[in-house]
């Protein structure tokens, strides 16, 4: 992503733990290790926008979106993150980034990025300055996106591991409360990309070992639909080199650290192909099978003309952006969990893959299951432990499944992708789906944060939110399908005719349609 820059020269959630919805609290976060890094609240899944300014922080937030990746107008505009409740990824070699060291909405460094691609000659650090390096790539030609048209000749190189390595350094040296993130290009998963230039003498699988030496926090970005890089051809049968990346940093580039991928939404630079609902779906939950524990989307869009928010030209992927950032948003305290490989198992009717992630969470079990080719499939799965009857609600499709003795079906489509969840119990009568409702923040302050209280892991459609105050009577009726039917809902402390409610304490009852019933209190203060 590195030419689509432009350069320019501890909030801790309390929670009460009172009645079942409350926050449960988890052993460690992934982001432990640094006091001003992003939040370490259970419930925080980092959902970013790449290089965009602040003047679209609103539409942004609406999408489920926490997280700038590049601010456009750094330093000014982190004030306009702030009120909005977002943060920002900060690039090392942009000055205005080290005049924002005190700000807590600065929660993580960003190198250079891409440095394994042929497009750099020096790079600056606050005040130091990092080039001398060779440019294996001089005169090389690369070939634009498989339908683009366009060539490049390089005439920069890629930037060294031990510079980057002197990079990160410098960085770690002058601000270790913060992460550092590193963003690799496609080659991590297209291992043959012309981008790159001429092997390195020590062999790509060093080079990439030795690259992610210098981060906290690894990562990568491939378009495979819209914008794979020569020899390969963008197509939608490559959706799974998501997760073929997201693998060889896992298990051998970066072992053991946070991994965040980016994700394209809109033509980028081809003029043939977009992406699809579906698409976009089935590269985040392979993505999030596969280890992702952060996700990036890259909005931009050169064709057929330039657009710095290329997404909003799109409803219908707009939408699909916003209802996978809902859910997973909804998921957060599900995904922030422990794997439990080894507790399911999934088998496929044909040759397409069905790659699986297990949770388990608040006496549930949740499988996360993708199918990994263009192709349908019937997918088979057992869950060890669970016997007797019992019922798979599939979260966010308004069905469910039957399990007999941990064993169950499911049809999947070409890319698609299922969420399942059921109890860890023995019972053979089917659970209560709405138990694993939460809400937060309790209390919620009227004066100050966001000023909304949250609910979120909604495993069923179509749900009601009834509001109580202390006296028994109803002050309002909120609908989950108001926001998208996709597991969340918030309360604004409004009362049913639009005025804002006092402080005290009042009662919520969740009811979906089949009479099932969660009850809890919120206190509300000023």
């Amino acid at each position: 992503m590195r030419f689509f820059r432009r350069v320019f020269p501890v909030l801790v959630l309390l929670a009460l733990l009172i009645f079942g919805g409350s926050l449960e609290v988890k052993a460690g976060s992934i982001y432990d290790g640094w006091s001003n890094g992003p939040s370490k609240d259970p419930s925080y899944f980092m959902i970013g926008v790449w290089y965009q300014d602040s003047v679209y922080a609103p539409q942004y937030k609406a999408l489920g979106i926490n997280t700038y990746v590049v601010l456009g107008d750094s330093p000014a505009g982190l004030a306009t993150l702030k009120a909005n409740g977002m943060t920002a990824v900060l690039p090392a070699d942009d000055p205005a980034s080290w005049t924002l060291l005190g700000d807590p909405a600065f929660t993580c460094w960003l190198l250079p990025d891409e440095p394994d691609n042929c497009q750099f000659s020096a790079i600056t650090i606050n005040g130091t300055v990092h080039t001398g390096w060779p440019l294996p790539c001089a005169s090389t030609k690369v070939t634009g996106s498989g339908t683009s048209t366009a060539t490049i000749t390089v005439y920069n190189g890629r930037i060294p591991t031990s510079n980057l390595l002197a990079m990160y350094n410098q960085i770690k040296g002058s601000d270790p409360t913060r992460p550092i993130h590193l963003g690799l290009g496609q080659g991590v998963a297209n291992t043959n990309y012309v981008g790159r230039g001429s092997a390195p003498g020590g062999g790509w699988t060093q080079e990439y070992i030795d690259y992610n030496k210098a981060c906290d926090i690894s990562g990568y970005d491939i378009y495979p639909y819209v914008g794979m890089g020569s020899p390969l051809t963008s197509s939608i049968d490559l959706l799974w080199y998501q997760a073929k990346g997201l693998d060889s940093l896992k298990t051998s580039y970066a072992v053991g650290k946070p991994v965040w991928n980016t994700f394209e939404c809109t033509h980028i630079q081809s003029s043939t192909n977009l992406p699809t609902p579906q698409s976009i779906k089935a590269e985040v939950y392979m993505s999030l099978i596969h280890g992702s524990m952060g996700l990036v989307w890259f909005v931009h869009e050169w064709y057929p003309a330039f657009s710095e928010t290329g997404l909003f030209k799109y409803p219908a992927l707009t939408t699909a952006v916003k209802n996978v950032n809902q859910q997973v948003t909804a998921l957060a305290p599900v995904l922030n969990t422990a794997s439990s490989p080894g507790k399911a198992t999934a088998t496929s009717s044909t040759t397409v893959p069905i790659d699986i992630m297990v949770k388990e969470y608040n006496g549930y079990i949740y499988i996360l299951s993708a199918g990994m080719r263009n192709s349908s499939a019937v997918g088979n799965f057992n869950v060890s432990g669970v016997s007797g009857t019992s019922t798979v609600n599939v979260l966010g499709e308004s069905r469910t499944l039957t399990a007999n003795n941990g064993s169950f079906t499911d049809n999947f489509a070409p890319w698609d992708a299922h969420i399942y969840q059921l109890s860890s119990g023995t019972s053979g009568s089917a659970a209560n789906p709405l138990e694993t409702v939460r809400h937060f923040p309790n209390p919620v302050n009227l004066t100050s944060g966001n000023k909304k209280a949250r609910f979120d892991t909604i495993a069923v459609q179509d749900v009601k939110i009834y509001i109580y105050n202390s006296g028994g009577g109803l002050v309002r009726t909120i609908y989950e399908k108001d926001f998208g039917n996709v597991g969340t809902a918030e309360w604004d402390l409004k009362d049913a005719g639009g005025e804002t409610v006092t402080a005290g304490m009042y009662y919520f009852v969740v009811e979906d349609a089949s009479g099932n019933k969660k009850k809890g209190k919120l206190a509300l203060i000023k």
